[in-house]
């Protein structure tokens, strides 16, 4: 018989539990308003793109739909960015506003990730996870820039919480509607960030643990929430074709690899400051790296391909440094913006010069605490993900593949499709970082005694 006094003692620490996951949120929330509230305008568009964000948010508003005002006109269409940020920013309205709006969606995905893996695998479970993500230093710095990675993290991490859910709802017709919504997240995230475009591959996945459908619901929801996820990225594609002549989504790919990875690869073959190779690889392209235009997407594609073909070892090293870089780079850019110092990020690839830079890193001592911080956090993070993969490889009794499997999946594609030598490691492991939390809690927390399975209606 069941001591309805423990009952109420487990209930009342569960609430208690949930009260600092929400507190928590709201502490991460408020980390993410800090830079921006102590260093102001500037550091909120000290990164590269933050003004050509700002200009793309006023041709909105000025009625020139995705391009920028010059005056009484508009300038041509834009095709490296797409429209999602773009949107947000000139809805929100300022730019202190659009910074808020940010935060605020980091401290609710904070307190849902918290919760709902305290409710599948217990509270020590959420607490971890929340407290994890809250602590992470590139998104507290990158979510006061005017960047439009603070909304692609939310936006991916309620695609995977609303999966997670859906797994877990005890009608099909709620499932269903919960793998619907997350597969338009998806496609609107195609719209924040380019790097979205492949996500529709995750969006179907929840489909596999759905127990007692027929096989003929299964298919029907796996075309349906591939279609929902890929949708968005189709239509701004074709709305490229009409206006320049292209079907593409965004040129930032068809840049990434040619002017990022491409010239990476051609340093390893002919050591040379990478700027320099970068213009020799225009040659005969047109405008480099962020100004080429449509028309010569194709060219970069097959002379990157060209590239990887003739030199592949040497394209295999970029690659695989790259994943180390992006899994457990340190951020530096942003915290030395945010402190007002000279960044140390010439352009160069991160292995570049390591003694330099790791010079750079110990000046000033607030940057040393801060990058042995970040350092311990992942540690601790990535232990966690390999003791929740090995439990998850051995089956482990109770395991809840689900909480596992899709924001790990999610994580892992979202992480080898931003992998490249150049720019802000921690700002392109940002979407990750929830999900990877949420993995690394329950791989910490497995076996735990304080397991309270609560089933999500």
């Amino acid at each position: 018989m069941t001591n309805p006094h423990h009952q109420k003692s487990v209930q009342s620490g569960s609430r208690s539990a949930y009260a600092i996951i929400a507190a928590i949120g709201l502490l991460a929330m408020v980390a993410r308003i800090l830079p921006f509230a102590t260093s102001g305008t500037s550091f909120a568009m000290s990164y590269g793109d933050s003004p050509r964000y700002s200009q793309l948010a006023h041709g909105i508003a000025a009625g020139c739909g995705l391009a920028i005002p010059t005056g009484q006109r508009c300038s041509g269409p834009e095709v490296l960015r797409t429209p999602g940020y773009p949107l947000f920013l000139a809805a929100s309205g300022s730019l202190a506003t659009s910074i808020v709006v940010s935060s605020a969606l980091a401290g609710v995905i904070c307190s849902l990730i918290g919760l709902q893996t305290a409710q599948i695998w217990g509270t020590r479970a959420g607490l971890i996870a929340s407290a994890m993500f809250a602590g992470d230093l590139p998104s507290i710095c990158v979510t006061s820039q005017i960047m439009s990675d603070a909304l692609f993290q939310a936006l991916i991490a309620a695609a995977v919480i609303i999966q997670v859910r859906a797994v877990y709802r005890r009608t099909w017709i709620n499932s269903m509607a919960a793998l619907l919504a997350s597969a338009l997240l998806y496609g609107l995230a195609a719209l924040v960030r380019p790097v979205a475009e492949f996500l529709w591959i995750v969006a179907w996945v929840p489909v596999l643990f759905m127990t007692g459908w027929p096989i003929r619901r299964k298919i029907i929801a796996a075309l349906a929430t591939t279609a929902i996820a890929a949708a968005p990225a189709l239509a701004w594609a074709s709305r490229n074709y009409r206006t320049v002549g292209v079907f593409t989504l965004s040129t930032a790919g068809a840049v990434n690899l040619y002017y990022v990875i491409g010239a990476a690869t051609m340093q390893e073959v002919t050591p040379g400051p990478i700027l320099q190779i970068v213009r020799e690889l225009g040659n005969g392209v047109g405008p480099v790296y962020m100004d080429a235009p449509a028309s010569s997407e194709a060219a970069m594609n097959s002379r990157a391909i060209r590239i990887i073909e003739a030199h592949p070892v040497a394209f295999a090293k970029v690659m695989l440094l790259s994943a180390l870089r992006i899994a457990i780079a340190p951020e530096e850019t942003c915290l030395r913006s945010w402190a007002g110092s000279t960044a140390t990020d010439v352009g160069e690839p991160w292995y570049r010069n390591p003694a330099e830079r790791i010079k750079g890193l110990i000046r000033p001592p607030a940057l040393l605490f801060a990058m042995i911080f970040q350092l311990a956090l992942l540690g601790f993070m990535w232990c966690g993900v390999a003791l929740a993969v090995k439990k998850l490889w051995f089956a482990h009794a109770g395991l809840n593949m689900p909480l596992i499997v899709l924001p790990l999946l999610t994580a892992m594609l979202i992480l080898a499709l931003s992998a490249g030598p150049q720019g802000n490691a921690g700002r392109l492991r940002m979407p990750a970082v929830p999900l990877l939390a949420i993995v690394a809690a329950v791989g910490w927390c497995v076996g735990a005694t304080d397991r309270e399975e609560v089933p999500i209606a």
